[in-house]
């Protein structure tokens, strides 16, 4: 069994830094859920080493967003040395900032704190008294956040192990909710008139309920009607983002599949939303050097090895009565006969819109996959996904469905990083929301990575960019 090394001891310094909150430690380092923030976030604590150590390396923070990205923050360092290296690794990028450190470095109590600006998408890492900013982590008050610490150094399968650090003085602060106080005044003065003559405004109080609520400090409540679509997870199979199936009891099995067999049900899940897939197709994709019989027993033994971990899921059927072989099943929820659904709807009410965005909200089928046939189908439904939700967002109303327009286009990034309409949705949202530094700061990072991209600058001036949205304004 593994041994966790470190204990949450008692945080360090009662007061929170201004405008900040501090947060109980048991509510925050939950792994079952995401965190949104509205602004800010400090971590902070303290390291010291168990016993005199030659070196230090390992994972200091780990962070996940609700699209399955992970950001790691490393630290490595050998005795003696004037300096410690922090690794950031992101989007299969790593970038290494030295960092001066002193004699008494993990020998006494170091300070480790990580401030993060959600709507600056800015980073300051500190260790002991020197402190790196960091920028380009893609970290959004439209995302949501698990955090681990120390995941790495924290755990041993040594039965005979010995913690390297003792970790102390663990602080979690987040902006403090700021609502004037005027509002609330006005919001009783309206109840009492509401009760006074309630009959007369009925209609307009009730369409008034909520609009004054408390805020959580940590979690972002989403405006605008805009609900979060919690997809099944159990007897759930998904393809968009991550490759990842859930049983019946909602446990997750995808390590029960093998690369073949993942590709194998990837083909029929594809494959059914046309007219099924051959045996010849089978055969083309998977065992091209195999004989027709080597291939006939192929197929019959993996889709039997299929059928045995399917059946945790639910009832479903595999056949091939018309001569192409199809999976189908009512018990099992497979994303991408959802996504398929969806699109092919005349028209999509809210409701159908924001479940789209949450079948595409970790962005593209199996995009870490390399299967050389599902090329074409990639590149289907990121068209497929873009097109449709611009043309969604071409029928909202900017003033009523800000919030819905700034998630329709963070998602579009997802499928097209440089896609030129998102940016002006994104800017334009972000200017009726008054967030203008969020609207230069996207504008400014796109310009960044068109110029990246294409070796030239990019034409549209941050000021013209609001004669480019299609969107509606009320009048």
């Amino acid at each position: 069994m593994g041994m966790l090394f470190f204990l949450f001891s008692p945080a360090y310094g009662e007061s929170s830094d201004k405008g900040m909150k501090q947060v109980e430690n048991n509510r925050f380092w939950r792994t079952d859920k995401f965190i949104y923030f509205k602004e800010k976030l400090t971590v902070a604590l303290l390291i010291r080493q168990q016993e005199p150590l030659y070196n230090l390396s390992g994972v200091l923070f780990k962070i996940t967003s609700n699209d399955q990205s992970d950001r790691l923050f490393l630290i490595d360092w050998q005795k003696d040395a004037s300096q410690a290296d922090l690794f950031v690794l992101y989007n299969n990028s790593v970038k290494k900032y030295p960092i001066p450190v002193d004699s008494a470095f993990i020998r006494n109590k170091t300070p480790v704190r990580l401030d993060i600006d959600f709507k600056t998408d800015e980073a300051l890492f500190t260790l002991g008294n020197n402190s790196i900013v960091l920028h380009h982590l893609r970290f959004s008050i439209h995302n949501g956040y698990r955090f681990s610490l120390l995941p790495q150094l924290a755990y041993s399968d040594d039965p005979e192990f010995r913690p390297r650090l003792d970790v102390s003085g663990v602080t979690v602060q987040v902006s403090q909710s700021k609502v004037n106080s005027t509002v609330w005044i006005w919001f009783l003065v309206i109840i009492c008139v509401d009760v006074i003559i309630f009959f007369l405004i009925h209609r307009v109080r009730r369409k008034r309920k909520g609009r004054f609520q408390h805020e959580n400090d940590m979690v972002v409540q989403q405006p605008d009607a805009l609900s979060e679509v919690v997809l099944p997870v159990k007897s759930a199979v998904y393809l968009f983002g991550r490759f990842h199936v859930y049983d019946a009891r909602g446990e997750d099995i995808t390590k029960s599949f093998s690369p073949l067999l993942k590709e194998i049900l990837c083909l029929l899940i594809i494959y059914s939303q046309r007219n099924g897939i051959s045996f010849d197709k089978l055969k083309e994709f998977l065992w091209a050097d195999k004989g027709d019989a080597s291939a006939r027993n192929n197929r019959a033994v993996y889709f039997g090895r299929l059928k045995g971990i399917l059946e945790k899921l639910g009832t479903f059927d595999i056949n091939n009565d018309t001569g192409y072989w199809k999976l189908r099943s009512s018990d099992i929820f497979i994303d991408y006969f959802r996504y398929k659904e969806l699109l092919a709807k005349d028209s999509m009410n809210k409701v159908d819109i924001e479940e789209l965005l949450a079948v595409v909200s970790n962005g593209n089928l199996l995009p870490t996959t390399d299967y050389e046939w599902m090329d074409p189908f990639k590149d289907e439904a990121s068209n497929e996904t873009i097109e449709t939700l611009l043309r969604v967002a071409a029928n909202l109303n900017m003033q009523d469905d800000t919030r819905l327009i700034l998630k329709l286009a963070d998602i579009i990034f997802k499928f097209d990083y440089l896609n030129e309409h998102a940016l002006y949705l994104k800017c334009k949202a972000y200017g009726v929301l008054g967030q203008h530094a969020g609207a230069k700061n996207a504008y400014d990072k796109f310009v960044e990575e068109y110029k990246r991209a294409y070796g030239t600058a990019f034409n549209v001036p941050f000021n013209d960019l609001d004669s480019k949205c299609t969107c509606h304004h009320r009048p």
